[in-house]
């Protein structure tokens, strides 16, 4: 696998927190559009930068693996270190200038208190070529019913994989 820049590790990042699919929730059972709407707020808190309002989506122990650059972090701290760092790095990720497109997205649940989402993306970059990835979201009820995000894993793929 080539080896990866500022941009690519932006690209990454920002596909996993943000999953930029407006699709509507017709369709789906009452508990995927929950779901839905979780993950529709965090990527307008997301699309904005806004670190503290992202974290509210989250479990404080949650845990973001990145495949393509080696990234761990788990919990809020390292995370508003981590999505922090990316932010000040600039670039088209940061900036706004790219955003991902959503190509597939499948929910499986787990039982009734946790779920899997599986999204593929094409992400879009000024003046490079598009890149390809699968984001996998495990989602954990709370006892209040909300639906968090408790682990986070990004993997670059193939553009035939990611359709």
């Amino acid at each position: 696998m080539p080896k990866l820049g500022r941009n690519s590790l932006c690209c990454l990042l920002s596909c996993t927190v943000l999953f930029f699919a407006t699709a509507a929730a017709q369709g789906v059972s009452e508990t995927e559009a929950a779901q839905l709407r979780m993950i529709e707020a965090f990527e307008a808190a997301a699309s904005r930068w806004d670190i503290d309002t992202m974290l509210t989506f989250l479990t404080p122990d949650m845990e973001y693996v990145n495949a393509g650059n080696g990234h761990y972090w788990r919990g809020h701290e390292e995370l508003r270190t981590g999505w922090s760092g990316v932010m000040a790095s600039g670039g088209p990720i940061a900036s706004g200038e790219a955003r991902p497109v959503v190509t597939a997205r499948t929910f499986r649940q787990l039982g009734s208190d946790f779920a899997v989402i599986v999204t593929r993306y094409r992400f879009n970059i000024p003046d490079a070529r598009p890149r390809y990835g699968i984001t996998t979201l495990v989602l954990a009820r709370q006892p209040d019913e909300k639906w968090l995000i408790t682990h986070s894993q990004s993997t670059l793929v193939t553009p035939s994989e990611a359709l």
